[in-house]
């Protein structure tokens, strides 16, 4: 693991090696950039050589900011075995294969760490005590500004929770949308609407009775005639469908009465939609992002497995024959057809 690690920052690793390996990404500058000021702070005192050996990451042989256990057992620090995950999604010691998501924080080795770093910052030499004192320093700032799982300011974090503001959006105006139709379904206008329509005797199949038994004694609709609209579709049309215009006789407070009501109907809904559309893209976009990690997971995992490179043989074969076939049968009834 020493001469596959890119992290290493003993006094025999290459710096030129470590500076390649993680020159893109944001978790690769952050490793760089700490095992730089171990470095700087290793030329005064290593603190490595008073800890406990199971308090260094094993990637990069530093002392540890922030461990987290594998399933494995393993303990790495998290900036260095997300640095690691970057490049290949595979447990560095057992090799098996390993997402960021089956990464938890190991509290005890953290409490154990802070606990050690406490006691060696309360000796009395001088330099190691001061540089004790500055690590537990920077350690506690750290643990209290960010979370366990340092997926704040990454673009899930930013997904997640554009995704809740889409869902209190449509929570809210949905809600409201809601009310409002249950209220002009029941209101009493409609309900006046559908008692007239059965007072009138009309029938949802036929319009009014009457106008059933005229078109039953001519054998067809009457000419001249129009089928009878129900008042009550009329209203549900001129209150929820802004592309019926008003009638022209309707005076100017109508007309504002009918304009306020589509608006307590209709304004509610734009926003429900259009927040339940965002919602759905960013769900999109995470299952994009969890189907990356666990993409690199399984290809890992299907690079072990003997079934897998069987399977995918043999379907290469059947496409690559049949493909074959296809073409010597597309091919002679072209012939064919030219003759």
């Amino acid at each position: 693991l020493k001469q596959d690690s890119d992290f290493a920052c003993s006094p025999h690793s290459t710096p030129q090696r470590a500076r390649g390996a993680m020159a893109t990404g944001g978790r690769r500058r952050e490793v760089e950039d700490r095992r730089a000021a171990k470095a700087d702070s290793a030329s005064v005192v290593s603190l490595e050589e008073h800890m406990s050996a199971h308090l260094v990451c094993p990637i990069s042989h530093c002392l540890m900011d922030e461990p987290v256990v594998a399933p494995s057992g393993h303990t790495y620090d998290r900036a260095c075995i997300a640095a690691w995950l970057e490049r290949r999604a595979v447990d560095p010691l057992s090799g098996a294969p390993l997402s960021p998501r089956a990464l938890y924080p190991n509290r005890a080795l953290q409490a154990e760490l802070l606990e050690q770093l406490g006691r060696l910052a309360a000796v009395g030499d001088t330099a190691l005590a001061a540089a004790a004192a500055a690590r537990l320093e920077a350690m506690r700032k750290a643990t209290a500004g960010t979370c366990a799982v340092a997926g704040g300011r990454s673009e899930a974090g930013r997904l997640e929770r554009f995704s809740d503001c889409c869902c209190c959006v449509a929570a809210w105006c949905g809600e409201f949308a809601r009310e409002q139709a249950l209220v002009f379904t029941t209101s009493l206008g409609a309900l006046a609407c559908l008692a007239l329509d059965l007072r009138a005797g009309w029938h949802p199949l036929g319009g009014t009775l009457a106008w059933q038994a005229a078109a039953l004694a001519a054998g067809s609709e009457p000419r001249g005639v129009r089928r009878p609209v129900p008042l009550l579709l009329t209203f549900f049309k001129l209150a929820a469908w802004p592309n019926v215009a008003a009638p022209k006789h309707w005076q100017w407070f109508s007309q504002v009465t009918l304009t306020t009501l589509r608006c307590m109907l209709l304004l509610p809904v734009v926003p429900t939609c259009l927040a339940l559309a965002l919602g759905g893209a960013v769900s999109v976009a995470r299952f994009a992002l969890h189907f990356k990690a666990v993409r690199a997971v399984e290809m890992e995992r299907a690079a072990h497995s003997r079934w897998w490179f069987r399977i995918r043989d043999a379907g290469s074969a059947v496409t690559g024959i049949t493909s074959l076939v296809i073409f010597i049968r597309v091919y002679a009834d072209e012939r064919r057809r030219g003759v």
